[in-house]
């Protein structure tokens, strides 16, 4: 009965692992049509094509947020923390690092390791301030004192809800029908890297701040070095070649 109950285990956890492994592959693939389709340049250029008099409809709103948390989840591949945490000081503050601007947020799920750091490429840059400038003041009212930069249409702060809410319209969008958390693209993305361009993995693993005990799932043991915009840019090559 034991040894029974022991293989039924071990069955078990091969399929749990198999399921994985097919999941896995499923999202990069979702994640990576995304990242790499006409759709997502539509979406950003809505954003920096709106008018100063115009007001957005809830709809609209929804669909810019959504835009910019997948540049924050799929792209630089991080935490819904990330998302829930950022502040607009921190965008307007934000500065260019090697044409990229680069967004340090520090109240995260990690934040006592150290800040997150969120980059962005030119179309994406413009997009988050023209939303911070324009559109996001439509929506917002007293209840923001912190200055979150996502929020709900009514003014309240975004919840961990909203952000899944958020990847499932863009990748229903994409012709996906599944769902993507952000820890399942995080997974997708350390498992390309992985794969792909093992010898940059370190860094990656660094950028994205996995502890030790998760990113030895993936990749090597996290070092000390400093190389995110490096870390950005080879999540973004993989990306691109997973087309």
């Amino acid at each position: 009965r034991h040894i029974s109950l022991k293989k039924q285990s071990q069955r078990e956890g091969i399929e749990k692992k198999r399921k994985l492994q097919y999941n896995t592959v499923e999202n990069i693939n979702i994640i990576d049509n995304y990242l790499n389709s006409e759709l997502r340049t539509t979406l950003l250029q809505k954003i920096i094509n709106i008018d100063n008099k115009r007001i957005v409809t809830q709809q609209e709103y929804y669909d810019y947020r959504s835009t910019l948390i997948g540049e924050i989840i799929f792209r630089s591949a991080q935490r819904s923390g990330v998302v829930l945490g950022v502040r607009k000081v921190e965008v307007e503050n934000a500065k260019c690092q090697d044409n990229k601007l680069k967004i340090i947020v520090y109240d995260h799920k990690t934040g006592k390791r150290k800040p997150a750091v969120v980059f962005l490429e030119e179309q994406a840059s413009i997009a988050f301030k023209i939303y911070l400038a324009k559109i996001l003041p439509q929506v917002e009212n007293d209840d923001n004192i912190n200055g979150h930069f996502f929020i709900s249409f009514k003014g309240n702060k975004i919840t961990h809800e909203g952000v899944k809410t958020s990847l499932d319209k863009l990748v229903k969008l994409s012709g996906g029908n599944k769902h993507v958390t952000s820890t399942e693209s995080r997974i997708a993305a350390a498992t390309s890297m992985a794969k792909n361009n093992p010898e940059n993995a370190q860094i990656v693993a660094d950028y994205m701040q996995h502890l030790p005990s998760t990113a030895t799932k993936y990749y090597r043991e996290m070092g000390e070095g400093e190389h995110l915009i490096k870390a950005f840019e080879e999540i973004g090559k993989i990306q691109q070649n997973n087309k």
